[in-house]
């Protein structure tokens, strides 16, 4: 071999040995999962167990709950903490008629943690519900009421489930909270400070919400004339209407004549018109 061949084939095996020393330097590296590698598949499995939630979100409102819970379940399986994705399996196991599945979804949800305890507690509680299991489904969304920005949903369920249960006292109790939580203009507006300060992360942001919420002054906001026609329009809300009825029926189931008409002409005040009022009141101002 000549000394030119001798050197180029030197150098041949020192490119090899540089290309394959590179290989094994990469080998060890993506071994170690570095952090901008694991950073770099952390983002992509989140793009893509988002995408699988948004796909299940779709489906559970076309009522499509099969396809629902598999989408769920394999953005779960990407990103165990998948923000809302838990909940919303729940949901979808609970309408497929799934309870137990439902039940111990809702369960772990809780047991986890999460920014919106009312909204498992409520389900899990409709849930407990759909197993015959009242009590405990009492237990849920009385937590979901206490928790909940806005409670006038919970309350109502609340009430409707001590009917069921013939406790008139606690359904007075609940359709009285609630009245107290009607989105009127103030409990909307705190509801929504609560909600901001939830998901607020900056520090700045977070202060300036407590100092929102501590101030309690509504009166500025209320004196805007968008406001009064808000108010306007939900002190004739039929919703309210029909809470009143309620009361007035639990007052009738209790022995409390003039506290029931009380309850049904206030009924009659907001809605004229509700027939289920009207009865009630003639019923009892005849009876």
């Amino acid at each position: 071999m000549t000394a030119a061949a001798h050197t180029a084939d030197r150098a041949i095996s020192l490119m090899l040995i540089l290309i394959w020393g590179s290989l094994v330097a990469f080998g060890l590296v993506t071994t170690g999962n570095p952090s901008w590698l694991a950073g770099a598949s952390s983002h992509g499995k989140l793009v893509e167990a988002e995408t699988y939630r948004d796909i299940g979100d779709a489906c559970l409102r076309a009522g499509n709950l099969e396809r629902a819970i598999g989408a769920y379940r394999q953005g779960l399986a990407l990103t165990p903490d998948l923000s809302g994705a838990r909940v919303q399996l729940g949901i979808a196991y609970s309408r497929l008629g799934q309870v137990d599945q439902a039940v111990a979804t809702f369960e772990r949800v809780l047991e986890e943690g999460t920014d919106f305890p009312e909204v498992a507690h409520y389900n899990l509680g409709e849930a407990y519900e759909k197993m015959g299991d009242l009590d405990r489904a009492i237990e849920h969304v009385r937590h979901a009421a206490e928790l909940a920005p806005l409670a006038f949903k919970p309350y109502i369920k609340l009430a409707q489930l001590h009917v069921r249960l013939e406790e008139w006292p606690a359904v007075l109790s609940a359709y009285e909270a609630a009245l107290e939580h009607r989105p009127m203009l103030p409990v909307a507006y705190r509801a929504a400070l609560l909600s901001a300060l939830r998901q607020a992360e900056d520090p700045e942001r977070r202060e300036a919400l407590e100092r929102l919420l501590n101030a309690g002054d509504q009166a500025a906001l209320e004196a805007r004339f968008d406001a009064v026609i808000i108010e306007r329009r939900l002190r004739h809300d039929r919703e309210i209407a029909i809470v009143h009825n309620h009361i007035g029926q639990a007052h009738m189931m209790m022995g409390e004549k003039a506290e029931a008409i009380a309850a049904f002409r206030r009924a009659l005040e907001i809605w004229p018109d509700y027939p289920a009022a009207q009865r009630n009141l003639a019923h009892a101002e005849g009876g």
